[in-house]
């Protein structure tokens, strides 16, 4: 075989991977983990990681999305960096920046419907997602508006 068809094989390898098991692949690249402040569906994971999330917003940036506040991916839930005291970080149009207990709380609200759709959904829930995002965007999208849902039902109640 060529290099080109070891390259090719390789790249469609990492898009399956990256596509049926999202959740396990960045959990090979995003290692600070932290006890989630409110309950997770069994199973579910809560990282920490900055870096990630900058690089999500200029991911986002060329899809024209706003710059996120945290990512689902399969049973893992990316967030930025958390803190109590709640003091800004310095931002830049991709800048990641610090967020306090209420805000984390809400925002797990949010990215905890997402792991509860990847429950419903199995192994099909990303690809649903990217064709949702393709045919509606992210504002429109069926499975954001039932996240939002949740993390407005939590911002009413506390």
């Amino acid at each position: 075989m060529t290099i080109l068809a070891w390259m090719t094989i390789g790249i469609a390898v990492i898009a399956a991977a990256v596509l049926f098991f999202p959740d396990y692949v960045i959990r090979l690249f995003v290692h600070k983990r932290f006890p989630p402040p409110v309950p997770m569906p069994k199973g579910a994971v809560v990282l920490e990681s900055p870096n990630f999330m900058r690089f999500m917003g200029w991911f986002g940036k060329i899809g024209g999305a706003k710059r996120p506040r945290g990512v689902t991916l399969g049973m893992t839930i990316v967030v930025p960096r958390y803190t109590i005291a709640g003091v800004p970080e310095p931002s830049s149009d991709l800048g990641v920046q610090q967020i306090n207990e209420f805000v984390l709380i809400k925002l797990l609200a949010h990215e905890r419907v997402h792991v509860q759709q990847c429950i419903r959904y199995g192994r099909t829930y990303f690809v649903r997602y990217i064709f949702g995002f393709i045919r509606h965007g992210y504002s429109k999208h069926p499975f954001e508006i039932e996240a939002e849902a949740e993390e407005h039902a939590f911002h009413h109640v506390h």
